[in-house]
């Protein structure tokens, strides 16, 4: 095989991963922690223990570029939990400065649910009832 036919092949192979199963199994392997951090565990491993006789795994069965679509999944998942993390700490910081309403426009207080509000409003209506 030349070498432009070999090319000719990676790149629907690419093709292939980019939409693939294999893919989706390995990223949500590594994101809900199932596969140990890169300096734990090498991409030959990983390989041989979860993707090799994985049925998802099957038209990826060449171990060529499997360590290149490895690091750039883990750094995916990395990126997604650190995006998490700074959500958080910027609505924290936000809360801060512009803390949650306590009153509507009209001044009236503002209730996170409808039932202290009716219970209010009973009491409002019987003493008013009762004058």
């Amino acid at each position: 095989m030349s070498e432009q036919e070999a090319n000719d092949n990676q790149g629907v192979l690419d093709e292939d991963w980019r939409d693939s199963a294999a893919k989706d199994y390995l990223y949500s392997l590594l994101v809900e922690g199932m596969i140990p951090g890169k300096d734990d565990i090498r991409p030959k491993q990983v390989f041989e223990q979860y993707c090799k006789d994985c049925p998802e795994f099957e038209p990826f069965q060449d171990y060529t570029n499997f360590a290149n679509r490895l690091r750039a999944l883990r750094e995916k998942a990395v990126k997604r939990s650190d995006r998490a993390t700074v959500d958080a700490a910027n609505f924290t910081h936000d809360r801060q400065i512009f803390p949650a309403p306590t009153e509507d426009t009209n001044g009236n207080t503002m209730w996170q649910s409808p039932k202290p509000k009716s219970y209010c409003n009973r009491i409002w209506l019987t003493e008013s009832t009762r004058s």
